[in-house]
């Protein structure tokens, strides 16, 4: 009696023939998107240094940054949208190209009576193309991002 044939050879293929759409998928179109952090951060209250006494300022600032976490630079742009009591928006900050490990679009001169929130555009050039990179949103002072 011989043994029954083994089915490990169409199991294989079928999986082979299953991987491929996925792996192909999964490769992203741009390779440095997947090291560069995208965050927008709203009402964060900090202590702005000034020349004179008392030396420093209590200011809000509302922000999207684009940044690098392992210091490489690219060229990033980032746009910073700010919307007065989370309604409407009232204005915008942004920054043309730039090759750096850290884009940043920012305000200081937001009031700190009002709510704010933020919504941030980044962008990564590569290979000839701009790509967006993910949308942020933020309405506090949650998230981390490099100092500076």
């Amino acid at each position: 009696m011989m043994p029954p044939k083994s089915n490990k050879r169409c199991v294989s293929l079928f999986a082979i023939l299953l991987m491929v759409p996925l792996l192909l998928l999964g490769i992203p179109k741009n390779s440095n998107a997947a090291v560069v952090t995208t965050v927008s951060r709203a009402n964060c209250v900090v202590s702005w240094p000034k020349s004179t006494w008392p030396y420093y300022e209590l200011l809000n600032v509302n922000e999207s940054i684009s940044w690098s976490p392992i210091g490489f630079s690219y060229w990033l742009r980032t746009w910073s949208w700010h919307l007065r009591n989370g309604l409407f928006t009232d204005h915008w900050r942004s920054l043309n190209w730039q090759y750096t490990w850290r884009s940043r679009a920012y305000d200081t001169q937001d009031s700190r009576y009002i709510f704010w929130n933020v919504l941030g555009q980044h962008y990564i050039w590569e290979n000839g193309f701009e790509s967006a990179l993910p949308m942020t949103s933020a309405y506090g002072c949650f998230a981390y991002a490099p100092a500076g």
